[in-house]
């Protein structure tokens, strides 16, 4: 089920936009089935590998449905001129409302908007400030949902049994003394760079200039993606440093509760 879920978001803006050749269209359904492929053998597999937290609900359906999200609705605003549906326009303005709320002077939106190429009409600038604040509002409604899982359903879980050699495959934790101070750097790390990122990426994402061509760009499913890796990138980030600073303070609780329990248990054996 993971697999074809991960299938149909690679091809959400494929079918829902309907533009290019047929050659295109091919190579989508070649990168979903590869795709599909990945994560039926991530998640079939008991032993560690490329995919944090896979046992450890809902941190990963959280991001998943979020970036469906974002992509869905992306891909409704480009197609709203082109196939004007309920659904699209629905869509399109809710975004053009967004999208002016979030488009102030030195926010994320903005600077996005500001990278774009001064070539671009007016109806092609609507469609970006659109995608780009609906983009960035999903992102932020996912990172409440998250942050309040941990909070009110105790996230990982009082009752659940964290493998942190599955659950955490890329993080090592022989290259540091004390595991719980490297987690916290490292959540503090991915917090403020996930800050960050949206503010500083339309400037160094070269790919933004030169795949935006006048003319195509804003209708375009590369603009689908550069939007949704432009709010996806920053909303993993800070969803990790969270995660991480959680364990931290479980690591700690834990190393605190067996040091006052030591001191009873050597009493008792004595």
């Amino acid at each position: 089920m993971r697999a074809v879920l991960v299938m149909i978001l690679v091809m959400t803006p494929a079918l829902l936009l309907s533009v290019g050749s047929a050659d295109a269209n091919q190579i989508v359904v070649l990168i979903a089935l590869v795709a599909g492929l990945f994560t039926f053998a991530e998640y079939a597999s008991s032993m560690p590998s490329l995919v944090e937290f896979r046992f450890a609900a809902p941190f990963n359906r959280t991001r998943f449905i979020s970036l469906w999200l974002v992509v869905f609705c992306v891909s409704h605003v480009a197609s709203a001129h082109m196939f004007p549906t309920t659904m699209s326009l629905f869509v399109r303005a809710l975004g053009d409302v967004v999208g002016h709320i979030l488009d102030f002077r030195y926010s994320p939106v903005w600077m996005f908007l500001d990278a774009l190429p001064e070539t671009l009409t007016a109806q092609e600038v609507r469609i970006a400030r659109a995608g780009a604040g609906l983009s960035y509002f999903v992102a932020l409604i996912a990172l409440v949902c998250f942050a309040g899982s941990m909070q009110l359903a105790h996230w990982p879980g009082r009752n659940m049994q964290f493998n942190m050699w599955v659950n955490l495959p890329t993080f090592d934790p022989t290259t540091s003394d004390d595991v719980a101070r490297r987690m916290v750097r490292d959540s503090w790390a991915n917090i403020i760079v996930g800050i960050i990122f949206p503010f500083v990426s339309p400037s160094v994402f070269p790919l933004l200039q030169g795949l935006i061509s006048e003319g195509a760009g804003t209708t375009s499913q590369t603009l689908v993606w550069i939007i949704a890796a432009w709010s996806f990138i920053p909303l993993s980030l800070m969803m990790r440093g969270l995660a991480l600073a959680r364990l931290a303070h479980m690591l700690r609780a834990k190393r605190e509760k067996v040091s006052i329990a030591s001191p009873r248990e050597t009493w008792q054996l004595a």
